[in-house]
């Protein structure tokens, strides 16, 4: 979510399509579960990322006018970002503007791309072959963005605000996968063109995603409810998959979404929150890759969420009723109601140590793409099939928790069980269509549990410095229900380590993870192979007067290991950079 409101990309429909959220811009992110995720969505059944963009003004500039500058460098893809802030006061009312511009190159990898190469050359006594193999460079995996942004906001004294913002993007950017030569990827003065040189055709994708938005809040003094908010975003959002200069698929996709809540007390200690959503999303695809026909998705929604807080004790319990209605070219639409429910209680001992419960019982509608899909996707080398009998998804879950804090130690374990009736998900299959895997949606039962826990030993805090080791861990499994076989993509379990020093304006971390080697894999799916990743990072806040200067110097992936996340669909073919630094300086006026 982005501010508590859909973004309006197609990231959700395909792992290669980009996100249109820029962390630079991120006021703060919050991490839901719970109760609380009702707020914005049944099919919240693993949590919320809400990113509060500050880009909208929500308060008056402290100073009459402040801001940030950013410069970042990446040695992996020799690549470089150039964005700036600024917010100000004028009168009552209060302005934002931003820019940020991003060219980043095909990024390093330890070795060749594509893991059948590798194996290949095992046990090959022709060292020709591997001269033919490409190694040290992840073909089209470009990345070119430019966003900006005006923002204002009427604050009058009485503490209501009116908002009205104007946020765009331009994204270009490679899909790794479709080339077994490297590709130079050149623009011109004006971004307006790629050249690709060399090799075969590249897949890239041409994004563009404008928004508006009107946001509004208004404190209501004497009265049960105390602040009523409202939000209202309109978003523009077109994505082209070109094949070299030629286009393959042309999506598009037009939000209206609307949100107004109010917040209440009881008693004035037991806080709620009820509310309204409602949405309208127009999707379309025309070209080769039009893996679903043209749809129409709307969604309305009630929700309410209430807190009881007592001396040692704070309870938390949300419900959420929201009906959709998809309407899609030649195909039979769908209609129905998802209705969720989840309580939540966190209970202190004493000063050290605390408990928490939550239980949920989440229902989730199908997506036009799981319903409908009927086509190639080149960019995850898949073929895939929806099923137009799919019906509403119910996860039921329980998750425990126990946290002890100190001044010498921290530690906080949580265990988690979910047990999903019509479980929507994609299936490999051993059939070929074009060339590509067929990938059958379907629904089954299915159950996941899993446990992550972190902990952190302070060694050292003293006036003029600090001293902490920390431990990481975290696990999950899933299986289909009365069935040996496995559902696909599910990481590995990983274990790491983490140490920090500092002084007041300075800091050194270090972490350490290991990823086993996942073997428990889905029919038709490849096993992932162990890692070990290990980032050191150096802070400083430079001792400028008039600003704060901030410097950041990061070395990723020091071991140079060949990282490949179980939970891509490209694994095969795309790992992650391998060694690289990275240098960001900043500086807030």
């Amino acid at each position: 979510m982005e501010s508590g409101i859909g973004i309006g990309d197609l990231s959700a429909d395909s792992p290669d399509h980009a996100g249109a959220v820029e962390p630079f811009f991120a006021e703060r992110i919050e991490i839901l579960r719970g109760p609380s995720t009702l707020l914005f969505g049944s099919s919240a059944i693993g949590g919320v990322v809400n990113v509060v963009d500050r880009r909208i003004p929500r308060n008056r500039s402290e100073d009459p006018w402040s801001g940030e500058l950013l410069f970042d460098y990446n040695s992996s893809s020799e690549g470089v970002t150039g964005a700036g802030f600024l917010s100000g006061n004028l009168g009552e009312l209060t302005v934002a503007v931003s820019f940020l511009k991003r060219d980043l190159g095909d990024y390093s990898i330890p070795g060749p791309a594509e893991l059948h190469d590798e194996e290949e050359m095992d046990g090959e006594e022709d060292h020709h072959h591997e001269e033919e193999v490409p190694t040290g460079v992840l073909g089209n995996s470009f990345s070119k963005l430019k966003t900006g942004s005006v923002g204002v906001s009427w604050l009058p004294k009485n503490g209501s605000r009116v908002s009205l913002a104007w946020i765009g993007s331009d994204t270009q950017y490679g899909v790794p996968g479709h080339e077994h030569e490297h590709a130079a990827h050149e623009e011109d003065e004006d971004h307006d063109e790629l050249e690709h040189e060399e090799g075969e055709e590249s897949v890239w994708i041409d994004m563009k995603h404008t928004s508006w938005d009107l946001e509004f809040e208004h404190p209501i003094r004497g009265a049960w409810i105390e602040t009523v908010e409202g939000r209202v975003r309109y978003v523009d959002y077109q994505h082209q998959e070109m094949e070299g200069d030629s286009l393959g698929t042309d999506f598009a996709n037009e939000l209206w979404e609307a949100r107004i809540t109010a917040s209440y007390g009881i008693q004035d200690v037991h806080p709620g929150t009820l509310g309204s959503q409602i949405s309208y999303v127009d999707s379309s695809a025309d070209g080769e890759e039009a893996l679903t026909p043209p749809s129409q998705t709307r969604d309305a929604s009630l929700f309410i969420l209430q807190e009881w807080v007592f001396k040692s004790m704070r309870l938390e319990a949300g419900m959420r009723g929201e009906y959709r209605e998809i309407r899609a070219e030649d195909r039979d639409g769908y209609d129905g109601w998802a209705s969720s429910a989840s309580l939540g209680a966190h209970y202190q001992f004493g000063e050290s140590w605390s408990a928490g419960l939550l239980l949920n019982r989440s229902q989730r509608h199908p997506t036009s793409t799981e319903l409908y899909a009927d086509g190639p996707h080149a960019a995850t080398r898949q073929f895939e099939l929806g099923d137009p009998d799919l019906e509403g998804e119910t996860a039921i879950g329980i998750d425990l928790s126990l946290q002890f804090k100190s001044a010498l130690f921290d530690l906080g374990v949580t265990a988690f069980y979910n047990d999903f009736s019509d479980y929507i998900y994609a299936a490999p299959t051993e059939d070929e269509r074009d060339g590509l895997t067929v990938y059958q949606f379907g629904a089954v039962d299915a159950r996941f549990h899993g446990m992550e826990t972190q902990g952190t030993w302070h060694l050292l805090h003293s006036e003029k410095s600090y001293f902490d080791l920390g431990v990481l861990f975290d696990w999950v499994e899933a299986d289909i229900a009365g069935s040996a076989d496995n559902l696909p993509r599910i990481p590995p379990a990983r274990v790491g380590l983490r140490a920090v020093y500092g002084q007041s304006f300075w800091s050194l971390r270090s972490t350490y993870r290991h990823a086993f080697a996942q073997n428990d894999t889905a029919p038709f799916e490849t096993p992932t192979a162990a890692y070990a990743d290990w980032s050191v990072d150096l802070s400083l806040t430079l001792p400028f007067t008039g600003s704060k200067w901030n410097l950041l110097v990061a070395g990723e992936n020091l071991l140079d290991e060949d990282i490949r996340y179980h939970t891509s669909p490209i694994k095969d073919v795309a790992p992650l950079p391998g060694r690289h630094i990275r240098v960001s300086m900043s500086v807030v006026f």
